[in-house]
């Protein structure tokens, strides 16, 4: 979740051991960090999670830009023709590919990546870590990891907040989760400052 159920409470000024409301809110938190990252937002996953994604070289490329950024670690690049990267050897980072790490870019080294559909495998961690995780673990980022910006925790707070204060007007969709009776916006309808907020996370692909 892009901000905590504890965060929104606060801004609403409810009380901490007040936990009438924490199920429906923890859903609205759900829904709004899954807007947040959805086309009307970022456009793109931004907690942190391993990943493995295979990637279609349809022309000579020596860039290929990664789904999850920016990237933590990466623990195996591999190229192959008709999926067949469990025979091949892994790439080696700095001799072969090098790493932009906030740019969410792997680059070949000495040449283009290996023409093709599906013809390299990346296993890599990226994304920022979410502030749930952070403060559960009394959280420390470790070499390479990035805490989420606090501009987007701001703009998942206050679109939670929008969301939980309209709750039951006119104009919201129901839906039942987890036996309550919850009301909240299309995905669409974000704020225009949230949207702001989050245009600035969208990949600049150049």
């Amino acid at each position: 979740m892009l901000c905590t159920v504890e965060q929104v409470k606060a801004r609403l000024s409810l009380a901490s051991d007040d936990d009438e409301h924490d199920d429906m809110i923890e859903q609205i938190v759900l829904g709004v960090s899954e807007a947040l990252c959805g086309p009307a937002g970022a456009g793109r996953p931004l907690e942190e999670a391993q990943v493995t994604q295979v990637f279609d070289v349809p022309t000579p490329v020596r860039v290929l830009l990664v789904e999850r950024f920016p990237i933590v670690a990466v623990d195996e690049v591999r190229e192959g023709w008709l999926g067949g990267f469990d025979d091949e050897a892994d790439l080696m980072e700095g001799e072969d590919f090098v790493v932009a790490a906030d740019a969410g870019r792997l680059i070949r080294v000495g040449g283009h990546w290996l023409l093709g559909d599906g013809t390299v495998r990346a296993k890599y961690r990226g994304g920022y870590v979410p502030p749930d995780v952070s403060r559960e673990q009394a959280f420390g980022p470790a070499e390479g990891q990035v805490l989420m910006p606090q501009d987007i925790v701001e703009a998942a707070i206050q679109q939670s907040v929008h969301w939980f204060q309209r709750r039951s007007q006119p104009g919201v969709t129901g839906e039942g989760v987890a036996g309550a009776n919850l009301t909240f916006y299309a995905a669409t309808e974000l704020l225009p400052g949230v949207k702001e907020i989050l245009g600035r996370y969208r990949r600049i692909v150049c």
